[in-house]
């Protein structure tokens, strides 16, 4: 009997214990609380490094498309004017780089566009009546 009794002092103690350990609210929100705090910060910290992989990723492949682009035009732009340049005419080349030189010197461009624009502002002046 008295082995029964300490038994059940031992389980009954053992019990109390247990439901002291469960009434202890605080204590267990607070637990589960940084649990979670814990686990949501290696979350973002997992994250962040994810995005700045795929991040330096992207970047590094659209450099490369970038740069493999730009080569490639400039190689089917450089084929492509040496087309042209073979197959004009020498007296259109010819006046073609005359152009260019008197489109390069923008003095007499200016002056010329001067002039037509009071050229304009007076036909339109004489064909609505007004004059100043």
């Amino acid at each position: 009997m008295r082995e029964t009794i300490e038994h059940a002092r031992e389980h009954l103690g053992q019990t109390m214990e247990e439901v002291a350990a469960k009434a202890d609210l605080k204590g267990q929100v607070q637990a589960k609380t940084a649990h979670i705090k814990e686990h949501l910060h290696d979350t973002a910290a997992d994250a962040a490094a994810q995005a700045r992989e795929k991040a330096a990723h992207v970047a590094h492949t659209g450099q490369a498309a970038a740069s493999q682009t730009k080569d490639h035009l400039t190689q089917t732009t450089a084929a492509l004017a040496q087309k042209v340049q073979d197959r004009t005419p020498e007296p259109v080349r010819d006046a073609a780089v005359r152009t260019g030189r008197v489109a390069r010197k923008p003095l007499p461009w200016a002056v010329a566009a001067a002039a037509v624009c009071v050229l304009a502002l007076v036909v339109y002046q004489r064909r609505t009546g007004r004059q100043r």
